[in-house]
């Protein structure tokens, strides 16, 4: 349960990300508007949850205890998002090692915060 709420979470923060990046824009491509939704579904299902920053603190400490292993996304919703993401580079020809460095970047940063932090205390805000 802890890895599907994680994958929750990074999906609520792509879909986030995305619905910002297309504000005000007239016409959204199918993938955008894919990942965007996928992204409120993940958002509403930790919302019913409810996912509280305790919860969050707890799988954080059960992460740096557990660490899974880096190349298993964690949850059939973070699976989902990865094709979109995938699909989404495809059709804009962004070149993959580009894509692929910059999210080895960004789960460096995030298991960085991971272990650099105390179970009750967030990361800072980047």
């Amino acid at each position: 349960m802890v890895m599907h709420r994680l994958g929750l979470r990074a999906c609520a923060a792509i879909g986030a990300g995305c619905r910002e990046a297309v504000r005000g824009v007239a016409t959204i491509d199918p993938t955008r508007a894919a990942i965007v939704r996928l992204g409120a579904e993940a958002a509403a299902e930790l919302a019913a949850l409810p996912d509280t920053p305790e919860l969050e603190a707890d799988d954080r400490a059960f992460i740096v205890a557990h660490r899974p292993a880096a190349n298993k996304l964690p949850s059939p919703a973070a699976r989902q998002m990865h094709r979109l993401v995938e699909r989404y580079r495809d059709e804009c020809g962004i070149e993959a090692a580009i894509l692929e460095l910059t999210i080895a970047e960004a789960y460096a940063r995030c298991l960085a915060d991971i272990t650099a932090h105390p179970a009750g205390e967030p990361p800072k805000a980047r």
